[in-house]
């Protein structure tokens, strides 16, 4: 009954729908809380929004691979922690907007990489490589741009 009574707001609602004598239940009340706020029975909704998560514009890879670590936990409460791992590289490698950065770090990654925490660090310095890249060849570009008008 103290339960039932200390409910507030969306939770103190599901009570409305209970006979009277299923609200002096503390496992009936407890059944309909996990039914309706618990994480354990959403794990495919879950996995269904971790599958189709994707880096969003401007969004850093630090912020993606958190956010990669806690949809997992979300999504795979079960397994244990080194499947936890390998499934969070995994997604984290998909939800990469660079497909060839994706690409790139599958072909090539390391045969005992396993911690989310290295995938950052080998995807951070492809990032890098890149953007190093990307300058030269914009330098390149401006000097021919600038022999062409000379």
């Amino acid at each position: 009954m103290f339960l039932a009574a200390s409910l507030t707001g969306e939770s103190r609602k599901l009570l409305a729908g209970m006979s009277h004598a299923d609200c002096k239940e503390y496992s009936k009340i407890i059944e309909l809380l996990e039914n309706r706020f618990g994480v354990e029975k959403q794990a495919e909704l879950h996995q269904a929004q971790l599958h189709n998560r994707r880096q969003n514009e401007g969004e850093s890879l630090q912020v993606l691979a958190s956010d990669i670590n806690s949809m997992v936990d979300l999504a795979y409460q079960d397994v244990i922690a080194i499947v936890h791992e390998i499934f969070a590289v995994q997604h984290f490698f998909d939800a990469l907007s660079e497909k060839e950065d994706s690409l790139h770090l599958r072909r090539f990654k390391p045969n005992n990489l396993v911690f989310l925490d290295e995938a950052l660090a080998l995807a951070r310095e492809l990032e890098s490589l890149r953007l190093v890249d990307d300058n030269n060849s914009v330098k390149k570009s401006t000097a021919k741009d600038c022999k062409v008008w000379n």
